[in-house]
């Protein structure tokens, strides 16, 4: 029973505590936020930790094929150079360049989790938007009648890939996060796509 009341007191003062944030932010407690679809970061993670794990177990596969290839070729008898006759050196430098995939790779995987990781809320008659960095975020507010698209389709319900689209009067596109058709997103989604007509 104990435990009970704990976490009861938990989750009151977490919702207090995003009323309060809500009304700083926005200057009203009646927030709307369109929840989004984890499939996105579920596919990025496995991703990415499949990834890793394949260059990680790779080194030594490419390393020998690298030795082999200079061996064949006979680069050290044309150059004589004796370093390029260890195999320890090509271990090395099948390192540092799965090394600087790797890199690469965590780089480009943060750029699309951010970008999946995008909110949106919809506060009275404006539809507010964090769009988010590699360094903080950009928060936007955009007119609830504005030029918006509502992306969906039977595979898209499925996966939870439904998108609302915004196109600024300069052709460029704001994209809302990937979510699934619940009762509460189709409430927000609607009513942005009924204004707009």
């Amino acid at each position: 029973m104990e435990l009970k009341k704990i976490l009861w007191k938990l989750g009151f003062r977490w919702r207090e505590f995003r009323k309060k944030k809500n009304y700083v932010i926005f200057g009203s407690n009646s927030v709307e936020y369109l929840k989004s679809s984890f499939y996105i970061n579920l596919i990025l993670l496995a991703f990415f930790l499949l990834s890793v794990w394949f260059l990680s177990n790779s080194v030594s596969t490419i390393s020998q094929f690298l030795f082999w290839f200079v061996q064949t070729l006979e680069v050290t008898k044309v150059l004589k150079i004796p370093i390029l006759d260890n195999e320890l050196y090509y271990e090395y430098l099948t390192s540092f360049g799965l090394f600087y995939l790797l890199v690469s790779l965590i780089w480009d995987v943060t750029i699309l989790w951010n970008k999946a990781n995008n909110k949106m809320a919809l506060v009275g008659e404006s539809i507010w938007f964090w769009e988010s960095k590699l360094f903080g975020s950009d928060l936007r507010s955009l007119p609830i009648n504005g030029n918006w698209t509502w992306k969906q389709s039977t595979l898209r319900t499925i996966f939870g890939l439904h998108q609302l689209k915004f196109t600024f009067q300069n052709g460029t596109e704001l994209s809302s996060p990937f979510f699934f058709p619940t009762k509460s997103n189709l409430r927000i989604a609607l009513r942005i796509i009924r204004s707009h007509k």
